[in-house]
């Protein structure tokens, strides 16, 4: 490392990985539109959409599509971008009924990279 770069801190606790699936995104201010997953694990998901979505904002994700659609997780926004519209968001104590298909999800695309 040089003397003018700084260390990357991983603050993850759960191994991430791209899943592409389309989602309603909505507060309790109402709907903030249509978003698609970039990638997700056991704690949260990156997100990119047509709006940036502020730091601190609570946010329900309706998944409309691929292995985990008809799910509807509870949300925090942590991160936002006005770059690409991209936002990251910390699931809100996921419920343990859907933990294991998102683990599921997980483990399956990290096993493609893996082969």
């Amino acid at each position: 490392m040089g003397p003018t770069e700084s260390p990357v801190i991983e603050r993850r606790q759960h191994p991430r990985a791209s899943y592409r699936a389309s989602a309603l995104v909505s507060s309790d201010r109402g709907a903030l539109g249509q978003f698609t997953l970039e990638d997700v694990s056991l704690g949260g998901a990156r997100l990119v959409g047509n709006d940036q979505i502020e730091v601190g904002t609570a946010i329900d994700l309706q998944l409309t599509s691929g292995e985990l659609s008809g799910i509807c997780l509870r949300a925090e926004v942590v991160r936002s971008s006005s770059e690409g519209k991209r936002v990251g968001v910390r699931f809100s104590e996921p419920p343990t009924r859907i933990e294991s298909m998102i683990q599921e999800v997980v483990l399956s695309e990290l096993a493609k990279f893996a082969a």
